[in-house]
């Protein structure tokens, strides 16, 4: 999800950095590290985050038991070692001396379990909720039966306990061989439970109530800017990268302004003129952008239609100004883990050779003729619904455009904030709409589970019996073979059913200053500044 930005300049950053210039020459942090990565951060409450700007807010802010480090791999952080069953489905967690929360006190085991059971509590509504039901207990709260109320002894008895102050087990009911990756996400986060009741929904953006353990602690939270200053209370504050980070909330021409100005080290507001230009860096992410449809309503009921629609969709590397992106061949990108190894996962569902799009459209007529809809006669006036932003419409409108050019259907485009979008994806008031998944995991199932038929963000409807038989088998399956041989099979079936329309995999183009040293950014989209220098 992207957003636009509208940025703060500090007027006192020559007067702080000065006296540092020489120091700065060898390498050690200055004061004062201006950043744009979006003009709307989104929510950086960890249990209820989903967006890689929110993301990045909160692992600046707080600290999981492990980490994603620059080589995309989970190692510990906030936990100095684990034991792991032989059966690999217990995993118990040390935590390291001396942590504490940035008010002082000290972090507990009891804080990550009160983070679990609130991310699991089904009065929250937690997005990321469904990401953890290998997990004891969670699925019975998550997807309950007709008729059954998970209850608050149901949550505290979830498969997180403490064991002592300083010891946490997680108790698995299947392995998950990227379990080390999910205790690195945003929603795995501690939070302190105090400070939570005490500030409501607001209590994050409250310097004085958001208290975290992460290597940064909130200093001002302004409308145009979230100011980040180093937490003094974290173990390894002396190795923080600048005193403060300042995210600035521009709006994307003044964040590209203030980039040639020299005002930022780091941006995301990149002109498509710009995008081969030296100082920018492309990160290729565990995302995909796709078409859902809702397969509850005529139309989109009809696979065979389904199929038709996704032939003819515009599947490109840009949109609009966006050009960063690589047209979709699958759902499941190729970063993920155990794909791009092989073969079999590697291969082309669909065809990203702008020529064969004129073979796809005869093809696609013949299905829709077929199926009781020659030349789109009798086809109702298909709603497209999507969030207002400049790189959506782009997109919309190119779906619209081959829609309509080879296969004849009207198209209604209807944008709206995020929330009332949110609203009515969840109420099923579309044909097609828009999606995107970014994993936190660099696994297939986290793709493929989306479309479970219990799965609470499964949007378009889709129900099937046997995808849902082939997740379930490659979830329990202790042999890595035999669980990718039925990840590959549910993809396949996805793809034949087609309750959706992959059209690219995200791709994020970063400018970075030559001198900034230490950034990083992850698969899913986080950006990691906590040890830079420049």
């Amino acid at each position: 999800m992207k957003y636009k930005c509208k940025y703060l300049y500090i007027i006192l950053a020559f007067l702080v950095l000065f006296p540092m210039l020489s120091a700065c020459s060898k390498g050690v942090s200055p004061a004062v590290l201006n950043v744009y990565i979006g003009s709307e951060i989104g929510s950086y409450d960890p249990q209820f985050c989903v967006t890689p700007e929110g993301g990045t807010i909160a692992l600046h802010l707080f600290e999981g038991l492990t980490k994603i480090n620059s080589k995309g791999k989970a190692e510990l952080a906030a936990a100095n070692s684990y034991e792991l069953s032989e059966d690999e489905l217990v995993y118990t967690f040390s935590l390291r001396d001396g942590i504490r929360w940035s008010d002082g006190k000290t972090v507990k085991s009891t804080d990550f379990v009160y983070a679990w059971q609130r991310l699991v509590t089904p009065e929250n509504n937690a997005e990321s909720r469904c990401l953890v039901d290998m997990v004891e207990g969670v699925t019975k709260i998550i997807y309950p039966n007709t008729g059954y109320s998970p209850t608050q002894k149901d949550i505290e008895a979830i498969g997180v306990r403490a064991i002592d102050s300083r010891t946490i087990e997680f108790k698995l009911k299947r392995k998950c061989p990227y379990f080390l990756e999910v205790l690195a996400m945003p929603a795995a986060l501690p939070v302190k439970r105090d400070v939570v009741a005490l500030g409501s929904e607001q209590w994050t953006i409250n310097p004085e109530t958001c208290v975290g353990n992460g290597m940064y602690s909130l200093s001002e939270y302004r409308e145009d800017a979230i100011v980040l200053k180093r937490n003094t209370n974290h173990y390894a504050y002396k190795t923080a990268g600048p005193k403060e980070i300042v995210f600035h909330l521009y709006d994307e021409n003044t964040a590209r302004t203030a980039y040639e100005n020299g005002e930022l080290s780091f941006s995301e507001a990149i002109p498509a003129s710009d995008s081969e230009k030296s100082d920018v860096i492309k990160n290729d992410s565990n995302g995909t952008f796709y078409l859902l449809f809702n397969t509850g309503n005529e139309p989109f009921n009809n696979p065979n239609v389904r199929t038709a629609f996704s032939l003819v969709m515009p599947r490109q590397s840009s949109y609009g100004e966006q050009t960063n992106y690589t047209a979709a061949f699958s759902f499941v990108p190729p970063t993920v883990a155990g794909y791009k190894s092989s073969s079999r996962f590697s291969k082309e569902y669909y065809s990203t050779d702008p020529n064969e799009l004129l073979k796809n459209a005869e093809t696609a007529k013949e299905i829709l003729a077929q199926n009781g809809y020659p030349d789109g006669v009798g086809l109702p006036v298909i709603k497209y619904v999507f969030p207002n932003s400049p790189q959506q419409l782009a997109i919309a409108e190119r779906v619209k455009e081959n829609l309509q050019e080879f296969l004849g259907v009207s198209v209604s485009l209807l944008g709206f904030e995020w929330q009332e979008f949110i609203n009515l994806r969840i109420e099923g008031d579309f044909h097609i709409t828009s999606a995107s998944w970014i994993s936190d995991f660099s696994d297939p199932m986290p793709f493929l589970e989306l479309f479970t038929s219990t799965n609470v963000l499964n949007d378009a409807r889709f129900v099937n019996e046997e995808y849902d038989s082939l997740l379930k088998k490659a979830a329990n399956s202790n042999n890595v073979e035999f669980r990718f041989n039925f990840a590959e099979q549910a993809q396949d079936l996805l793809i034949r059913e087609a309750p959706i329309a992959p059209l690219f995999f995200y791709a994020e183009n970063y400018q970075v200053k030559s001198n900034l040293k230490g950034f990083y950014a992850t698969r899913n989209g986080y950006k990691c500044f906590m040890n830079v220098t420049f």
